[in-house]
């Protein structure tokens, strides 16, 4: 007989994932000293081997994000990217290039819950894309290249 697992007991063991699951760490770093996938922050600098990047750069600050729907929409697009390699179509995700991905998805992201009242990304579709697209271009200040690269 098969014990089903309580929901509150699951979210707490992924809460204690750690966020660098597969990332080659600096020297001298613990990974179960890492940042949780639960963690209101998440410091990826021990899996950033660059030694003038910006800490800022390489931190996630989850409580900067009010909205529930869009901070854990961006918490497991980011946990994905970090640990999940995808051949043939995306790499793992570059512990310094998070700020960028973070950024760039938080504005997707809250333009999804603008439009749908809540992010559930099973529910865009083509024409909330579009949406999208036209949304980015009306702004006449930003140039293509910068609408190019947020699509």
């Amino acid at each position: 007989m098969m014990r089903s697992v309580p929901a509150a007991s699951t979210s707490r063991h992924l809460d204690l994932r750690p966020v660098l699951a597969t990332a080659p760490l600096k020297p001298g770093f613990d990974r179960d000293a890492l940042s949780r996938y639960g963690d209101p922050s998440w410091d990826l600098g021990p899996a950033v081997f660059r030694e003038n990047v910006r800490r800022c750069h390489v931190t996630v600050h989850f409580g900067a994000v009010e909205d529930v729907s869009v901070r854990e929409a961006l918490r497991e697009l980011l946990y994905a990217r970090l640990n999940i390699d995808l051949p043939g179509h995306r790499k793992i995700l570059s512990p310094g290039s998070v700020r960028q991905v973070f950024n760039r998805a938080r504005r997707f992201f809250e333009f999804v819950r603008d439009e749908l009242g809540v992010v559930d990304l099973r529910r865009v579709d083509q024409p909330l894309l579009d949406r999208y697209a036209r949304h980015l271009k009306a702004d006449r200040a930003r140039r293509p290249v910068i609408v190019t690269h947020l699509l």
